[in-house]
């Protein structure tokens, strides 16, 4: 990063906290440099007015993915499975719990943790198991891991949900939707700002205000009436009606 800062470079982006520290240093070093991180919470702490923290509002697309599952579930139980109990996994587990309990038909929901982001088979072995206790869909958040997922969803029939891009091409006859962290949208935005003269050192976490999609709906499996409920719903938190917590309990 340093090396990036001597060549004279007008914008540094980085991306995950394993550069944080090293920006923070820098950014001081270097003013004139615009220095802006993906996947960056700082949490109310402002470093320099050259260094942009960037992260998305994560809760918003399990949210939706929560209302799907509660309106598309046969059994009356989905699940979840997370790739560690951690904060920002458990963000993805407060906004598909939210989005469940606000269809609130009862939808019971289930959660177990691989504790892994890199093996399938230990995915594939939980919603087996989960399918067994009767999950008819599951929702992951586990990286690698949830390729087990689908292919257990393929093997039994029951649906499942991608997470960060569009992964229903990966079981397009069981993944309903999967909910969106869209990185070009957040790189091209804050680029584009800073480049167009309308940087600032301020929090931005990308979704819906900030008009990025959040969702992306498998129309081949899930009916016109549920895509408009979802629409409905974008709305009412574009609207600030609904607030979706990042937060939960469950484990």
């Amino acid at each position: 990063m340093q090396a990036l800062c001597e060549e004279g470079y007008d914008i540094i982006y980085f991306v995950y906290d394993n550069f944080l520290e090293a920006a923070k240093e820098l950014c001081v070093l270097y003013p004139d440099i615009m220095f802006i991180g993906l996947y960056i919470d700082l949490q109310g702490e402002e470093v320099a007015p050259n260094l942009k923290p960037v992260h998305f509002r994560s809760e918003q697309g399990a949210f939706m993915c929560g209302v799907v599952a509660a309106l598309m579930t046969e059994s009356g139980t989905v699940g979840f499975i997370g790739g560690a109990n951690n904060p920002s996994i458990k963000v993805f587990l407060a906004g598909y719990e939210a989005g469940i309990n606000y269809v609130d038909n009862g939808t019971e929901l289930i959660v177990s943790w691989a504790n892994t982001f890199d093996d399938p088979l230990k995915g594939q072995e939980l919603a087996l198991s989960m399918h067994e206790r009767g999950c008819d869909v599951i929702y992951q958040a586990a990286n690698q891991t949830g390729l087990g997922v689908f292919q257990a969803a393929e093997d039994e029939g029951f649906y499942a949900i991608g997470v960060d891009v569009d992964q229903s091409e990966l079981a397009p006859e069981n993944i309903i939707c999967s909910s969106l962290l869209d990185h070009g949208y957040a790189t091209y935005d804050s680029i584009s700002k800073a480049i167009n003269g309308e940087f600032n050192n301020e929090q931005v976490f990308y979704g819906l205000q900030e008009g990025m999609p959040v969702i992306a709906i498998n129309e081949a499996l899930v009916s016109e009436e549920i895509i408009q409920q979802v629409e409905e719903i974008e709305n009412q938190i574009m609207a600030g009606e609904i607030e979706i917590p990042t937060t939960t309990d469950t484990e």
